[in-house]
């Protein structure tokens, strides 16, 4: 394996949460064991279309709830059983120690070509009704980023009567069916300032925001099957700088402050709910 002399477009995102999450009071993770630890280094390839030196790198790290035998008994319990398993995906095209041709790319040593991938994900306990929090940061070559961003539910939406098997759901139906993707509806309104800050109305979410009202406008429609899953506030966008010189600042600033809000509030209500079991 080479050492890259930078690093990818969301390398410094995906440390930060990890940072906050390995901070998190009342709790420890315990690393996923394999049996084959080279699974879990990094692995490196060849970067076609690029000069020698320049590889993709795949890293990834895994983790599941691990009780703190420091702290008080059942904080503990309730912090092992609140999250169940915490996994990254790291996928960068980066320049390594000895490169034959130029990479050059002097934008705080972030490299933004080629492809650049992070997938975050917290699975809390079956357990609980705690949403799933995920991040999938992409960027494609041709300037070509997709971001998704969002607390996402797992209790399934309410059925439309007129699918449960009453016909005479009337209006109901339709207030049903505008539920989708709210099966965690208490949780959701906890991100309705966030939604505000970053993204648009969040007393009309259903208003989807354009590039002239958000930095971060909707990216379109989603497949139906995966509609029940999104909440009302999440970030969902492609983003096309005017200039590739433009990404790195959107990634590092806007970006990186929507990410790691949204993770706090997220961790802040794995904490409220700690705290409930532990009294129960």
């Amino acid at each position: 394996i080479s050492n890259p002399t930078m690093h990818g477009s969301y390398k410094r995102i995906h440390d930060k949460i990890w940072e906050r999450i390995k901070m998190m009071p009342g709790i420890q993770l315990r690393r996923i064991e394999v049996d084959d630890e080279e699974l879990m280094e990094p692995r490196q390839a060849p970067a076609k279309g690029f000069p020698d030196g320049t590889v993709v790198q795949l890293s990834a790290e895994a983790y599941a709830g691990a009780s703190d035998d420091d702290g008080d008994e059942n904080d503990a319990v309730a912090a092992a059983y609140s999250v169940r398993y915490i996994r990254s995906a790291l996928l960068e095209t980066v320049p390594t120690e000895d490169p034959s041709g130029s990479v050059a790319d002097d934008s705080n040593e972030v490299f933004t070509q080629g492809i650049q991938v992070l997938n975050f994900v917290v699975f809390p306990s079956n357990e609980t009704d705690l949403p799933v929090w995920g991040a999938d940061l992409v960027s494609l070559p041709g300037n070509k980023h997709l971001w998704l961003l969002d607390a996402q539910p797992m209790i399934p939406p309410p059925v439309p009567n007129s699918v449960s098997g009453n016909q005479d759901g009337g209006d109901n139906d339709e207030q049903e069916v505008e539920q989708h993707g709210n099966g965690n509806a208490k949780y959701d309104i906890a991100y309705s300032d966030w939604y505000d800050k970053y993204i648009g109305n969040s007393n009309d979410p259903s208003s989807k925001p354009s590039s002239r009202d958000s930095v971060f406008p909707w990216g379109g429609d989603l497949p139906p099957q995966v509609q029940p899953y999104v909440s009302r506030y999440a970030l969902w966008t492609r983003h096309t700088a005017e200039s590739p010189t433009d990404v790195p600042l959107t990634i590092t600033t806007q970006l990186e402050d929507a990410v790691l809000e949204h993770l706090d509030i997220y961790l802040g209500q794995i904490a409220t709910f700690n705290k409930k079991a532990a009294n129960t």
